[in-house]
């Protein structure tokens, strides 16, 4: 039982740590290519020369969703905490609910987070990078006569928020299945104990409790 207990403070500590980072990359998701596209939406650059708008309709439509997303799951895992089920030697109604719940916001966290980011891939295939990164590289003579690029330079595909974005998602699906197997880990223990109990090998559950 002491090394299942060590194991479910390692797994609790490793689940808020992701959830945490869920949130941050919520935060910062429309950073890189979804921020630099910005400047020549159609409605800051006349038309959709590139073929951004799209992309950007989408990724600024789902962003507050992302956010509130995470924020549940970051909830969800901070039940774990308040349940006990990091520090319980046995495991309670409560706390199988808390390992449901968290169970259930962060296989929600999982599905929206793939599905923003494969549509954000798809949108962003849709984006005339080569006309873009040509159009900014131009250069001309400037007034003490050395070239400067004739435009603004924001190019920018840099897509590596989608690309965590679908890392940290394999990761909490594996937390999903490490947290059940805990659970069957648990009641196993917890069966054997009670067998034990019922025997007299073990005097008391204070006595299990000091062990």
């Amino acid at each position: 039982m002491k090394t299942q207990m060590k194991f479910q403070k390692i797994l609790a500590l490793v689940s808020l740590i992701t959830a945490a980072l869920a949130v941050v990359l919520s935060l910062c998701f429309c950073s890189g290519v979804l921020n630099a596209i910005i400047n020549y939406t159609s409605a800051n650059y006349g038309y959709d020369e590139w073929g951004v708008d799209n992309l950007y309709t989408f990724s600024q439509s789902v962003n507050n969703a992302l956010l509130i997303v995470a924020i549940v799951f970051l909830l969800a895992t901070v039940l774990l905490y308040i349940m006990g089920c990091n520090k319980r030697r046995n495991y309670y109604t409560t706390n199988y609910v808390a390992i449901g719940v968290y169970a259930a916001a962060a296989f929600a966290f999982v599905i929206f987070m793939i599905i923003v980011c494969a549509m954000c891939f798809s949108y962003m295939s849709q984006i005339d990078f080569a006309a873009w990164k040509e159009y900014e590289s131009e250069q001309e003579i400037g007034i003490g006569g050395e070239l400067v690029y004739s435009h603004t330079r924001y190019y920018s595909n840099n897509c590596a928020t989608m690309v965590l974005g679908i890392l940290l998602s394999v990761v909490v699906i594996a937390e999903i299945v490490v947290w059940i197997l805990n659970l069957v880990w648990k009641l196993k223990l917890m069966k054997g104990e009670k067998a034990l109990l019922a025997q007299g090998v073990v005097e008391s559950a204070t006595e299990m409790e000091v062990a």
